[in-house]
């Protein structure tokens, strides 16, 4: 019978080695079977969330926590009820470089079942749109004081790949054009949210669009 060799890394095994490379290109290879957590290969563990790469992948840093894992400057934190498996398959080297409708990060997750809340912090000042198998899932935001992104997902019974993808700050629905749909979208996205709810409604349609807009204009004209 053939042996299977897993190697698990925790915080507690790689602190000696991060204090020697975390200047060095960190070369991390997937399992055996991609995406297979059954089978050889490297895994990274943080409580019930465990981590590997879908693809070998080059890295400045890497730190393992007893709450996330760090690759580059980019810090994950996800909390689940029951274990998830999570395979990164790309990270951007430079987010300031990239540009509009551009991803930045890829993962696959995968879990039993139960609400999973998934962070990012370390990123700079934009807007992300999440991308749920390449279908349009969420909205995120990330400031200068606070930089991180984060969304939650409920619904599972099978593997699904997440997408950052960066936008224009005012192209909410990543069409980019910059119109009432936005607004329309961004309305959504903050739906029954203080101070939105009648800040943006003027006409208290439950819609924000260009006739909010003609009302803000009649009020100050």
């Amino acid at each position: 019978m053939k042996t299977k060799n897993r190697i698990i890394l925790t915080s507690a095994t790689l602190i000696l080695v991060l204090s020697m490379t975390a200047y060095a290109a960190i070369i991390v290879d997937p399992p055996d079977t991609p995406r297979d957590f059954t089978s050889s290969g490297v895994y990274y563990s943080v409580n019930d969330v465990w981590f590997a790469v879908n693809q070998t992948m080059h890295f400045n840093q890497k730190i393992i926590t007893s709450e996330f894992i760090m690759f580059n400057d980019t810090i994950f934190y996800i909390t689940a009820p029951n274990r998830i498996n999570v395979s990164l398959s790309f990270l951007s080297e430079n987010f300031s470089c990239v540009s509009g409708k551009t991803k930045v990060i890829e993962f696959w997750a995968e879990t039993s079942s139960g609400n999973v809340w998934f962070n990012c912090t370390g990123i700079p000042q934009a807007n992300y749109v999440i991308f749920k198998d390449d279908v349009r899932y969420d909205i995120t935001y990330s400031n200068n004081i606070v930089e991180n992104c984060s969304f939650n997902n409920s619904v599972w019974g099978t593997e699904y790949r997440f997408e950052y993808r960066k936008t224009n700050r005012y192209d909410v629905n990543v069409d980019t054009f910059v119109d009432v749909f936005d607004l329309n979208d961004d309305w959504s996205q903050r739906a029954g949210q203080q101070p939105y709810n009648g800040l943006y409604d003027v006409n208290g349609d439950l819609v924000v669009d260009v006739f909010d807009l003609n009302n803000i204009w009649s009020n100050r004209d």
